[in-house]
């Protein structure tokens, strides 16, 4: 969030205001490429005589920002604790928890006895709960992980005997995605009540006018009720005891709204961030009643009631709302607090590992095992678990890098931790998926290979695999089924120990040769397994060839690059002789800006165009070519905020490119690393692609968008872009399009160049527009200097005309490898362990009896298929009732596509809450997927 010190005024947030909702100077550029002058209006509405003052009691509960988590959860409690006394005091008190379901669980673990009358309130309908599971940042997670927020707050609050609140309440999201209302709509909801996103200025930099009641339209037509509070949430924050202060508060509400809202229902929102329930509201809105003209009146009402009562309006009167349709980013720097999406880069991109893991990884490797006959291998709770452990770091405030050190330190941890433990089930899925292939009876060994993607993968594969010196295997090669030679290479053999650690044995452990090995992949079909054989051979393994002299060239059979002596980098796409000439450069630029917002300096860039770096570290493998550019910059030590331009003084920042290219993949991967030691920066990657156009494209959650350049409002500090995983140029000849895992933002400058931020320094969370910091020490964070080593990964690929619809599986397998697991085709090999009594006739080794006896993986065929262009798999998972698998499809094409989804099995379509929306089929459903549409199915 984005506070500022702010004299208290209606709409401010007092001394935690955002600059941007309330001071009319803010510039703000329009963001959207559709309705890029505002929402399309509707007639001319007569003005509202009548007035009715809808009072929303609520809290917007950060559970960690400028205090650490569990120093808000003793505010939390204390806040909760009152609220009921208060609710005992007055029977007819109404409390919003935020649309929040994660607060109980965090109140709870306090105040377990306190279960029963949180049900009791939540029942009665006063205490407001849902439908989120907490408020996260819609562009810095995933499309999925917005869904699975709504299933688990949809969950929670019918395990407390109560209904969400059918209410897309969005307080503060640093802007809402375009396909929000198709998204709600799969929950029952067709309300959103949201904050920011929806100013727009004339070219005199004036504000244009608009309602705060307007019909929201999603990319694929789904429509939804949108309130602005445009005078945020807190314009009641607290009614005076004091009556006519109160009243004159009503005459302010009524003058602000007098041109703004198209109803008699003015929202009043009594609470701001971490403020506990007005303990005297209700008398004092019963003096209000008894002062207010015939007709108006003031009333505490729950959110959802005032949406019914604005609904019931609108239809009766026959009124029409303007619509607008388009991402709700429109506003200033300020507003939108674009800079948020590249605080504490390293904290996005293990967050983007995170949900690869589990979406792309996890959930369609145990769908797999599901379906196959292995339904004891799927455990909900586990994946239930592992979601709310990572959707506890998708908060605004905590995924988009701008609290305290403390807070981003545990964040840091809680994805060591769900890496821990996802590295655990993956390993378990494995195993077991590689026990139950079939193999030769007279095969030792396996290296089982597995895509959880929806397309067809070749590629190189890295396992490692353990043979028990026992065996005596010596050389090898590997097989298919059919006995056909495979190509692999050993990267590394050597001797080594192997713990075995089994449940009803003690830990042992065994004599291994281990080889780290490398397997090409060929043709592997979507959501399969193949397993390859070991075969003793006379002859040598094959071994990787490491180059002493500088080539200057990679190659595979899609692309080639050349680099020169002074690290300058050159791409020629060989499917089309097109060539892309000094592509790659990294810039170095001043930023006395803060975690939210980007501060240019009036200082040139510093850029690796002009420098000579050295090159080394060339590697010629089977299956994979490589090469290094490194540069010692000299970079200014940090920013002169008194003299405002960059310090004198200047440190080394070691930093570099890694370049590789792989068989059977169309790409060219660029590794970076850059060992950071100054502050009050910002790096980027320049992919000089040379493809002009007027727009770039970029995927956000469940969409593919267009934004054009001329969009961008001129005095923006900092016209940078949102994108999940890519972003790319569509020229007329060809597609430039650019991977990323874990880089959110990207600028479309001059000439065809994509910027990509990887590393922005500040010192402190927020700072006065003048660049001056004049907060306590509690909105320092030294730490978001980010003075570590920064690593990250981009991919370069290029689409030939009506290619490009494959950009985003394409990048889906940049991000997620074809998985191999080499074991030996006995499974009691490696699970045994060491007996309890040594050295006896007693000595004796246990094993569980097989828990998947029915569960049989064939070799290479696929589980699910997918047909058509544009049609992307966001999910394979299973059903939250435990009931069959659930797949989900978006087709991110702005026309309509023919398309196929075959399975053997039946076929239910089914909304995102996944209850079923339509009649099954069996085997396969054929139909046309709407532009933009969001389609899921349920595979029993």
């Amino acid at each position: 969030m984005r506070r500022r010190p702010a004299a208290s005024h209606p709409g401010s947030r007092g001394v935690l205001a955002p600059r941007a909702n309330n001071q009319p100077n803010a510039p703000c550029p329009v963001r959207a490429h559709k309705n890029k002058n505002g929402p399309r209006k509707g007639p001319k509405i007569r003005r509202i005589l009548m007035k009715i003052y809808c009072v929303i009691s609520h809290t917007h509960w950060d559970r960690e920002w400028y205090l650490p988590f569990e120093q808000f959860r003793l505010k939390l409690v204390d806040l909760i604790d009152r609220c009921l006394l208060t609710m005992k005091k007055y029977p007819e008190f109404i409390f919003h928890l935020d649309a929040q379901t994660v607060v109980l669980e965090d109140y709870l673990a306090v105040r377990p006895g306190k279960r029963q009358q949180l049900e009791q309130h939540i029942q009665e309908g006063r205490l407001v709960i849902g439908p989120w599971y907490l408020q996260n940042d819609l562009y810095l997670t995933s499309g999925e992980a917005t869904v699975r927020n709504l299933l688990e707050g949809s969950r929670i609050c019918r395990e407390f005997g109560g209904e969400p609140c059918p209410v897309g309440y969005l307080p503060d999201q640093f802007g809402n995605i375009s396909q929000l209302p198709q998204i709600l709509s799969g929950f029952g909801i067709h309300s959103v009540v949201f904050g920011r996103g929806y100013t727009f200025f004339n070219p005199d930099k004036t504000r244009k006018p608009t309602k705060s009641e307007f019909i929201w339209k999603g990319p694929d037509g789904t429509e939804a009720l949108a309130i602005h509070m445009k005078y945020w949430y807190n314009n009641a924050q607290r009614f005076s005891d004091n009556i006519d202060t109160a009243m004159r508060l009503l005459d302010r509400t009524a003058e602000l709204f007098q041109d703004v809202a198209l109803t008699p229902y003015l929202l009043l929102m009594n609470g701001v961030d971490h403020l506990e329930a007005q303990d005297g509201l209700l008398p004092i809105l019963e003096q209000l009643n008894a002062r207010l003209p015939e007709g108006d009146r003031v009333e505490q009402i729950r959110l959802d009631e005032y949406i019914r009562r604005v609904k019931e309006h609108v239809e009766e009167s026959g009124t029409q709302l303007p619509v607008y349709q388009g991402e709700l980013r429109n506003g200033s720097d300020w507003d939108i607090l674009k800079g948020t999406l590249s605080s504490r880069a390293y904290l996005k991109a293990a967050n983007v590992a995170a949900q690869d893991m589990l979406e792309s990884t996890l959930e369609p490797l145990y769908s797999m095992l599901y379906y196959h006959g292995g339904r004891n291998a799927y455990s909900l709770d586990h994946f239930r678990f592992q979601w709310k452990r990572l959707m506890q770091n998708h908060p605004h405030d905590s995924i988009c890098g701008c609290s305290r050190d403390e807070v981003h330190a545990h964040m840091e941890d809680n994805y060591a931790r769900i890496q821990e433990a996802s590295g655990d089930l993956l390993e378990r899925g494995l195993n077991i998926l590689a026990q139950h292939m079939p193999a030769p009876e007279d095969a030792l060994y396996q290296v089982t290979v597995v895509n959880t993607t929806e397309i067809t993968r070749s590629g190189p594969a890295r396992v490692t695999m353990d043979l028990l010196d026992s065996d005596k295997v010596g050389n090898f090669t590997l097989t298919d089924q059919n006995g056909v030679p495979v190509g692999f290479t050993v990267l590394n053999a050597a001797p080594a120990r192997r713990d075995v650690f089994s449940p009803i044995n003690l830990p042992g452990v065994l004599d291994v040769q281990r080889y780290q090995l490398e397997v090409y992949v060929k043709d592997l079909p979507p959501f399969s397994a193949r397993t390859y054989y070991l075969k003793p051979q006379n002859g040598p393994c094959p071994l990787p060839e490491e180059i002493g002299s500088i080539p200057g060239l990679l190659e595979n059979e899609f692309l080639s690059v050349s680099v020169d002596q002074a690290g300058h980098v050159d791409l020629t796409d060989k499917r089309t002789g097109t060539r892309y000439p000094n592509l790659l450069e990294l810039e170095d630029s001043a930023d006395w800006g803060d975690s939210y917002v980007y501060y240019p300096g009036e200082e040139a860039p510093i850029t690796t165009g002009g420098l000579s770096g050295h090159v080394g570290g060339w590697r010629q493998e089977a299956f994979r070519q490589s090469c290094e550019i490194t540069w010692d910059l000299s970079l200014p030590a940090g920013f002169d905020f008194e003299a405002k331009r960059r310090s004198p003084e200047t440190v080394s920042c070691p930093a570099s490119l890694r370049l590789t290219l792989e068989r059977g993949r169309p790409y060219l991967e660029i590794g970076y690393e850059i060992q950071n030691q100054a502050k009050d920066h910002r790096v980027r990657l320049l992919v000089h692609t040379g493809v002009e156009t007027a727009e770039s494209l970029a995927d956000i959650p469940f969409d593919l968008v267009a934004h054009s350049k001329e969009d961008q409002c001129p005095f923006t500090m900092s016209p940078v872009l949102p994108n999940s995983t890519f972003a790319m140029l569509r020229g007329e000849k060809e597609t430039a399009a650019v991977f990323t895992a874990g880089a959110h933002e990207y600028e479309h400058l001059e000439g065809g160049t994509l910027a990509f931020t990887l590393l922005r320094a500040t010192g402190v969370i927020s700072r006065g527009s003048d660049g001056r910091f004049t907060n306590g020490d509690t909105w320092l964070c030294p730490d978001n200097q980010c003075l570590r080593t920064m690593k990250g990964r981009f991919a370069a690929a290029f689409f030939a005309p009506g290619e490009d619809h494959r950009a985003f599986a394409l990048a889906k397998t940049f991000r997620v490898p074809v998985l191999a697991w080499a074991t030996a085709c006995d499974s009691r090999k490696f699970s045994g362990g060491r007996p309890a009594v040594q050295d006896s006739d007693l000595a004796e080794l246990f094993y569980l009896p097989d828990q998947n006896p029915d569960l049989r993986v064939p070799d290479s065929q696929p589980m699910v298929q997918v047909e058509g262009a544009g049609l992307c798999v966001t999910a394979l998972k299973g059903a939250e009732d435990g009931e069959g698998l659930i797949l989900r499809v978006v087709n991110l094409s702005d026309k309509a596509v023919e398309g196929k989804i075959a399975c053997k099995g039946e076929l239910t379509p089914c909304a995102l809450s996944e209850n079923p929306s339509g009649a099954p089929q069996r085997d396969q459903i054929v139909r046309t997927f709407g532009p933009k549409e969001i389609f899921t199915v349920r595979i029993s």
